[in-house]
């Protein structure tokens, strides 16, 4: 999506073929569990605003489309996504679709039908506390350490070790269960892996857990700068645009979600960051290879040679 979508702003050109993928990653995403239709939208906003291109009034106009699209299907969303999720796993409480595709378009359509001015502003209510995902955090910090102890490192370093310990050598390791974290350290009682769900109190909160206050603070900083020179491997690869695109992918989904606990959140962005690089180091000139216009890569590589001569002929003439 990142590619098709630099390539068509900077070029102006391919808007349909665009439109037609966005269409496709929205429907796929709209008919699942989670909310993974907003994840084009993210995309877009990225490479609208990164394309070397000067500020006109459409390229404002465009921006703000897709931000209003983005937070007004974020509120649908948050209304109707108990309903909608209990009756696609037919009430077993598990994260699964039991239903064909026509049905769930069916419902789609009730549930939205069904949406007035109310039942909007309770929404966006409750996608406002959801973005901000500040009261398991208030939890945490009335909880401990007045009836439990801080954990001493243990969550952090917990983590780590969970992600290099590979399950298949070490069969005996504990399964994730973010909401008997979230039992302990905010005493409450959430849904779990019973119900078919898993809550977190997210990595900030689990790193005031950790060490307090103000040692919450170092956690959060080094894993700013992991993420810093996460961007940085892939954006001074010699394809640099493919490396962009890859950065992007794991930034966005990976280090936007404050809720998410800091085993998944490690393990997710550290397994992407293996799979990707791996992928941009074995087959990356063949894949750039593949998606670029010939007479591009041979317009390419005659200024590349250009460029390689140029200094020794200035050198030449200089001497």
């Amino acid at each position: 999506v990142f590619l098709m979508s630099y390539a068509v702003f900077s070029r102006r050109r391919g808007y349909g073929l665009l439109a037609l993928l966005v269409g496709l990653e929205f429907f796929t995403g709209i008919m699942g569990f989670f909310s993974d239709f907003k994840s084009v939208f993210f995309v877009l906003l990225v490479v609208l605003m990164s394309t070397r291109q000067r500020l006109t009034v459409w390229r404002i106009v465009g921006v703000s489309f897709l931000a209003v699209c983005v937070l007004y299907l974020t509120v649908v969303w948050s209304v109707i996504k108990g309903e909608y999720r209990e009756f696609l796993n037919q009430g077993s409480g598990a994260q699964v679709v039991l239903v064909p595709v026509p049905e769930r378009l069916e419902k789609l359509q009730e549930l939205v039908g069904r949406l007035d001015g109310t039942s909007m502003e309770e929404g966006f209510e409750t996608f406002a506390m959801r973005v901000s995902y500040v009261n398991f955090f208030s939890l945490c910090l009335v909880n401990v350490p007045s009836s439990v102890p801080h954990a001493n490192g243990d969550l952090w370093s917990g983590a780590i070790k969970h992600v290099l310990m590979p399950r298949f050598i070490f069969p005996d390791k504990p399964m994730l269960d973010d909401s008997e974290r979230t039992r302990l350290y905010a005493g409450i009682n959430v849904a779990g892996a019973e119900e078919g769900s898993s809550i977190g109190i997210g990595y900030m909160a689990e790193s005031y857990v950790d060490f307090g206050k103000w040692g919450m603070f170092a956690p959060i900083l080094l894993l700013g700068f992991l993420y810093g020179l996460l961007y940085r491997y892939f954006a001074s690869r010699r394809i640099r645009i493919l490396g962009l695109a890859m950065a992007t992918g794991i930034l966005i989904f990976g280090a936007s979600t404050i809720e998410t606990s800091n085993i998944k959140l490690f393990g997710g962005n550290l397994m992407a960051f293996i799979v990707l690089a791996l992928f941009l180091k074995l087959a990356g000139n063949p894949f750039w290879a593949l998606i670029v216009e010939s007479r591009e890569c041979q317009g390419t590589g005659r200024r590349q040679r250009a460029a390689s001569v140029r200094p020794v002929a200035t050198q030449d003439r200089m001497n």
